[in-house]
């Protein structure tokens, strides 16, 4: 089986609990006989976090219609012809993306609440920040741009609970599956 996983930070920027996670997966699956491809933007993403608050802030926005990432995406994901693609942290590929993913099995791991608040983090006594104008015309973009045959993988109850709470992947296929370990 042709598999892909996408996620905005591999290789040598390994650092995060989604890239660990990705890593794992991908050589217990190469390990099964199956093949594996990594796409990322970690050069773009590196570039997105250096900028000053404002600027990411206007850079996320765009990243909803940045149409270059888009088509670059799908260019990568047609060549590869691909049986399943498994997308992961999506910040600097630009939400667009998501409809690039082409005819493929898909699965989306939520690792965090990017797809709830545009920062990605959610920190204890600052859950109000979930219920802000911002939020939900985030939450909205994210809604009308998340296909709706993509199975969701969440790595615990309480965020798939938080997901559910928000009525994001009302009509998508949920799981909760701990994080595999080696």
């Amino acid at each position: 089986m042709k598999i892909c996983f996408i996620n905005n930070v591999y290789g040598e920027e390994i650092r995060g609990g989604a890239e660990r996670i990705i890593k794992i997966l991908s050589e217990y699956l190469k390990s099964q006989g199956h093949e594996v491809s990594i796409i990322n933007c970690t050069e773009r993403y590196k570039s997105f976090n250096s900028k000053s608050l404002w600027r990411r802030l206007f850079s996320h926005v765009f990243g909803f219609i940045n149409i270059a990432s888009y088509l670059n995406l799908r260019k990568k994901i047609k060549s590869g012809n691909f049986d399943l693609i498994w997308t992961h942290n999506l910040t600097g590929f630009g939400l667009i993306s998501l409809l690039a993913l082409g005819k493929a099995k898909k699965i989306h791991t939520c690792h965090d609440i990017q797809l709830l608040h545009p920062s990605g983090l959610l920190l204890y006594g600052q859950e109000q920040k979930l219920n802000t104008f911002i939020a939900k015309v985030y939450r909205s973009l994210v809604r009308l741009y998340f296909p709706k045959d993509v199975l969701v993988v969440f790595p615990s109850q309480w965020l798939a609970n938080l997901h559910n709470q928000y009525s994001l992947f009302r009509t998508n296929k949920k799981l909760v599956i701990k994080n595999p370990l080696t």
